[in-house]
């Protein structure tokens, strides 16, 4: 989704509802609150959800450009860990990826992937403030 919003300037979003497992193999009724809410928000009623809605934007990829790249979080590392401003969370040769905002949260973390892949997305809270700030 980050690729086809970056490269076509596509609207696009991304629902965490499970862990990483073969398609239709995740238990959906732990989820059934964020359903009901979610067509709640689309067909445009109020929604009646327990917490509020959290709305995140992508700030930044993190790519793994050789087979010397470090990604200095732990390997079980949960998404949505936050991180504060300067935390330096990867480094490949010459390439360091240090947090630009206050906090930023790493979404999809995998140090595994082949050279040229995506490692990882940073994210923050969306609001005005971050909306204004990226522009």
């Amino acid at each position: 989704m980050h690729f086809t919003a970056h490269a076509s300037g596509a609207l696009a979003c991304t629902l965490e509802l499970g862990k990483v497992r073969p398609f239709g193999q995740n238990d959906l009724s732990r989820f059934a609150a964020s359903d009901a809410s979610l067509r709640q928000l689309i067909a445009g009623e109020a929604v009646a959800a327990q917490a509020p809605l959290r709305v995140f934007t992508v700030v930044a990829q993190i790519d793994k450009r050789s087979e010397h790249f470090v990604l200095n979080v732990a390997s079980d590392v949960p998404n949505f860990t936050p991180f504060s401003i300067g935390t330096e969370l990867t480094h490949d040769g010459e390439y360091h990826y240090r947090v630009l905002h206050d906090e930023e949260r790493i979404v999809f973390p995998n140090p595994r992937m082949k050279p040229g892949l995506r490692a990882g997305l940073m994210v923050v809270d969306t609001t005005d403030e971050t909306l204004a700030s990226l522009g």
